[in-house]
């Protein structure tokens, strides 16, 4: 009944119109479109959006993980913002000075290989004054941590937990978003 119509016309049933939805994944299983999402993608530039809701809904996972609430007023902050690239806050900086502390964790890596996956990516809220995004900049990670805690978002505690922040940490955060991802989203 969902405005779909059979080939004969008739208005499908909830039912059929599930089965033809289900046909449709069958193309494209879950596990496979994770691992095509995430494979070194560019999550800042072009998809801020979903980059945004996708961490958003995996700050409710950490939420609900907690059996805490959910803070409305971080909500309001991170949602209300018509630029999503100011509630996303790059952990190792897409700009780090050249020869200063963050360049020399790269040790010959491609910066680009790095800055802008999921794994390297968390919200922050922006307060009235200066957004938490802004302010931690290109900061050495231990200032960063000092900035992020005042953030009430569990995903960047989790990031406040690491003693460094470079590739490996990039890595390991990523398969973890990308397991949540596929038990979120799982074929069932």
């Amino acid at each position: 009944v969902c405005g779909l119509e059979s080939p004969e016309s008739k208005p499908l049933r909830f039912s059929e119109v599930m089965n033809e939805l289900r046909k449709l994944g069958t193309a494209m299983p879950i596990d496979t479109a994770v691992e095509i999402g995430f494979a070194n993608k560019d999550w800042y530039n072009n998809l801020t959006q979903e980059t945004r809701y996708f961490l958003w809904r995996y700050e409710i996972h950490l939420t609900k993980q907690d059996n805490a609430l959910t803070d409305e007023l971080a909500i309001e902050k991170i949602w209300e913002d018509d630029a999503p690239s100011k509630t996303i806050e790059h952990i190792f900086p897409q700009n780090p000075e050249t020869g200063g502390v963050w360049a020399s964790k790269l040790k010959g890596l491609n910066k680009e290989d790095y800055v802008h996956r999921i794994g390297n990516l968390t919200l922050l809220e922006n307060p009235l004054d200066t957004p938490l995004n802004a302010e931690a900049g290109r900061r050495p990670f231990p200032e960063k941590k000092k900035i992020y805690g005042r953030s009430g978002l569990r995903m960047v505690r989790k990031v406040m937990e690491k003693e460094d922040w470079n590739p490996e940490q990039i890595e390991a955060r990523e398969r973890i978003l990308k397991q949540w991802a596929l038990t979120e989203w799982g074929d069932k």
